[in-house]
C-alpha cells in the first residue's frame, strides 16, 4: 500500500511534472520499486529507465508491460552502488532511498549527478536530522539515516546544481501518522523528510 499509493505521486507531479511530461524526456527511476511512477503518471511522451536490486520485479515488469498496464519502459536489476549507464537523463528520480542507514547520500550523489543532463532535474527525498529526537521518542528511528539539510544543499550546489525546491513531505498514511506529522509541522516547523528538486547548471 505504501509503495503503490497514488498520493505519493501528487508531490512529484506538482514539483517535477513539467519536466517529466516534456516530449521525449528521458527519465531514470532509481531503486524504482513496483513501478508506481509508470502506473500512476502515464508519461506517454517520455521514456523511463528503471532499476532495482529486487530480482522479482523483472517478471512483474514483463507482465505489466505485456498486459499494457504500464507503458513500455526499460527495467534492469542492479544495486544503487553499482548501477551504471553511458546515458544521461532529463530527470533522475531517487525516492525512498536515502532514508536507509545502509545508504550514504554523500557517496551516491556524484554517481547520480553525473547521469543528469545539463539543464536536467534531480529529484529526491531525504530525512531531516532535526526530527530525529522526536522519532527516536516514538522508537521509529533505528533504521533511518538523517542529514543536515543545509549541508545537503551545499553539496548539491558544489556539484553544479541550483536548488528549485526543498519542501516538507508530510506523509501519505493519514490517521494518527498524518495527525502527528501535520502537528510537527504546524507547531515546530519540523518534518520527518524533505523533497529536494535541483537543476543541473
Amino acid at each position: 500500500d505504501f509503495f503503490v499509493n497514488p498520493r505519493r505521486m501528487e508531490m512529484l507531479e506538482r514539483l517535477a511534472g513539467q519536466d517529466l511530461r516534456a516530449p521525449g524526456a528521458e527519465i531514470l527511476n532509481a531503486a524504482c520499486g513496483p513501478f508506481a511512477l509508470e502506473f500512476y503518471l502515464g508519461l506517454s511522451a517520455a521514456h523511463i529507465t528503471s532499476f532495482d536490486r529486487e530480482e522479482r520485479l523483472q517478471p512483474l515488469h514483463r507482465e505489466l508491460t505485456s498486459r499494457r498496464l504500464i507503458l513500455q519502459s526499460d527495467f534492469k536489476v542492479a544495486d544503487v552502488y553499482t548501477f551504471t549507464t553511458p546515458q544521461m537523463f532529463d530527470v533522475v528520480l531517487i525516492n525512498d532511498l536515502f532514508y536507509s542507514r545502509y545508504i550514504d547520500f554523500y557517496a551516491l550523489l556524484p554517481r547520480y549527478a553525473a547521469f543528469v543532463k545539463p539543464g536536467g532535474l534531480l529529484y529526491f527525498d531525504i530525512q531531516d536530522q532535526r526530527a530525529g529526537p522526536l522519532w527516536r521518542a516514538f522508537r521509529k528511528d533505528a533504521e533511518f539515516r538523517r542529514y543536515d539539510l543545509d549541508d545537503v544543499a551545499r553539496v548539491l550546489r558544489d556539484a553544479g546544481f541550483s536548488i528549485e525546491a526543498c519542501e516538507p513531505a508530510l506523509g501519505i498514511k493519514g490517521g494518527l501518522d498524518g495527525v502527528v506529522r501535520k502537528a510537527m509541522w504546524g507547531v515546530a516547523s519540523l518534518a520527518n523528510s524533505y523533497v529536494f528538486v535541483a537543476r543541473k547548471i
